[in-house]
């Protein structure tokens, strides 16, 4: 009989990533700029490894989509046919000082957050999605996602006045931060 070995590792290691699936105005997006690429790294979230267990499938294609991690087919080489009249955007022109900062119409965004992290962040999935009249389109460096902090996002909205709806937005987002919700429909 073999002897089995268990081994401990940190809780920087690996963790439980979490968020929902998202349709903010893309107006809530003018107060603040997009987080930097040298803030998005692989371990942004604290964690090195992290798992999706308890996440619904669609969510958890979302936030790989949105963090630039996996790229189905369908996004990069063609545009949804259901959005085939979305404008296209650019993360940049979508955050303050932007050339579309308040711009009205939605976009397909991901809530992303994970056990170790006391923060969410509100990322915009690439290319035309069914029921958004806006599209994330270009590009920013290889494997930079377009993201916002939400805590800052927040923040700025509710200094600026921002909608009740939008505000309420912010709001479902936050609540994923370090992933203390346990919701497998999310």
């Amino acid at each position: 009989v073999g002897s089995a070995l268990l081994g401990a590792l940190p809780r920087e290691a690996v963790g439980r990533m979490c968020g929902a699936r998202l349709s903010p105005n893309a107006s809530v997006l003018s107060h603040a700029t997009p987080l930097p690429c040298s803030e998005l790294s692989s371990r942004a979230l604290g964690q090195a490894t992290l798992h999706m267990q308890f996440t619904n499938a669609q969510t958890r294609v979302a936030i790989l989509e949105a963090m630039g991690w996996w790229h189905p087919a369908a996004y990069v080489t063609q545009v949804d046919p259901a959005s085939a009249d979305a404008k296209p955007v650019s993360c940049e022109s979508l955050g303050k000082g932007g050339i579309h900062a308040g711009v009205l119409g939605t976009v397909a965004a991901a809530a992303v957050s994970s056990s170790s992290a006391n923060f969410t962040l509100l990322c915009l999935l690439p290319g035309g999605r069914t029921g958004h009249t806006l599209a994330l389109a270009g590009s920013r460096a290889e494997g930079c996602p377009c993201c916002w902090r939400v805590d800052e996002l927040s923040r700025e909205a509710l200094r600026a006045g921002a909608s009740a709806p939008d505000l309420k937005t912010l709001g479902r987002a936050e609540q994923w931060g370090g992933c203390k919700l346990w919701r497998t429909n999310a």
